[in-house]
């Protein structure tokens, strides 16, 4: 789930249908969840760091493909 589901905040369609796909692209581009929460380990090292997160998790997706899930995966939609 999108943070703002998650956090009970308001939120309007757009940004946590991208976020969701985030997630779904990382899965079918990798085979493994990109993380378990939106503020757990993973999450924030993907953020700081996608290549090496991938690399740790034995995990190989290109490189453009790679900023576009984490692109969509931003905690702010903005």
């Amino acid at each position: 789930m999108a943070p703002e589901v998650v956090n009970q905040e308001t939120y309007e369609g757009p940004p946590i249908d991208v976020f969701a796909c985030g997630v779904m692209l990382f899965m079918m581009l990798s085979g493994k969840p990109p993380f378990s929460d939106h503020c757990d380990d993973f999450h924030k090292y993907l953020m700081s760091n996608p290549r090496e997160c991938c690399e740790r998790r034995k995990i190989t997706i290109g490189d453009g493909a790679l900023e576009v899930c984490v692109g969509m995966l931003q905690i702010d939609p903005k």
